[in-house]
């Protein structure tokens, strides 16, 4: 949309819309939403296992699309067991997370330690009906903060900020997308980075800032085939307007009356009748 909340869309389709998060933590930081309203993670059950599955390969497929420009960065997909914000929604970020931005160490851990969920996890527990076993696995909120790049363990929140400006260790692997890269023909991954459609609109999201124009959409099957350049369709001629009365002379003419003189006038004569004769008597 045009609106103020429009400019937060990053990209959506006919089940899903990721929206910029209000508090980025990194590089590239998404909330993903389902349109279809979930309230809480305790309300998924095995109904929702289709509508989970797409949200892994949407993931799966935003994550292509960003790498392709972004190759440097890998990203981490999951949902925060510390959170009770309604509707649900699935964490995408990148895997920068920067200690800067955060203000208490509890925040920072719901996003790197186990109570962070991968969503490949979260699919599996739906499925298996074990939604209620997550929870077992947050972890301690006040515990010592680690890098993710290094994995080294530090004793504050702001020594972590110091020392992850200096790490130099390469980022971790992608997180959470394990399920979508199984899957066949080489995962949903692997088909968004070859070209291929995308799972809504049938081409793949343009990452461009918000308020920037995006390039306009054209096939390049029928160009193709023809063996022209790629670039706007032709216009069909539009069907001949027919012509109003006015354009055509005006309606036709009724056809001359003669007037009645004239019509008398043509008229032949009665013949004469002979008069009785006079020395005729009854």
């Amino acid at each position: 949309g045009k609106g103020a909340f429009g400019r937060l869309v990053f990209h959506q389709t006919c089940d899903f819309v990721a929206v910029y998060s209000w508090q980025s933590k990194a590089s590239v930081h998404l909330w993903i939403v389902p349109k279809r309203l979930v309230r809480s993670l305790h309300d998924l059950d095995q109904r929702y296992v289709p509508l989970l599955r797409r949200l892994q390969l949407y993931a799966a497929w935003l994550r292509a699309g960003l790498r392709s420009t972004m190759r440097s960065l890998t990203f981490r997909t999951g949902v925060r067991l510390r959170t009770n914000i309604s509707p649900w929604y699935v964490e995408f970020c990148s895997q920068d997370i920067s200690a800067r931005s955060f203000t208490h160490v509890e925040e920072y851990n719901s996003f790197t330690s186990t109570s962070f969920i991968p969503l490949d996890q979260v699919v599996q527990a739906v499925s298996a009906g074990t939604v209620a076993d997550l929870q077992e696995r947050m972890g301690d909120p006040s515990a010592l903060p680690v890098c993710l790049k290094c994995k080294e363990l530090w004793n504050s929140l702001p020594e972590l900020r110091a020392h992850s400006s200096a790490c130099r260790a390469d980022l971790p692997k992608c997180v959470g997308f394990e399920i979508a890269d199984e899957a066949p023909h080489g995962g949903a991954a692997a088909q968004a980075s070859q070209g291929s459609r995308g799972p809504d609109d049938g081409e793949r999201p343009s990452f461009c800032p918000p308020g920037r124009s995006k390039p306009a959409r054209q096939s390049t099957s029928a160009s193709a085939a023809s063996g022209k350049a790629p670039g706007k369709a032709p216009r069909k001629k539009a069907a001949p307007r027919p012509q109003t009365l006015k354009e055509a002379g005006g309606p036709a003419k009724p056809p001359a009356i003669a007037p009645q003189s004239a019509v008398r006038a043509s008229r032949p004569a009665p013949a004469p009748t002979a008069e009785p004769s006079a020395s005729w008597q009854p």
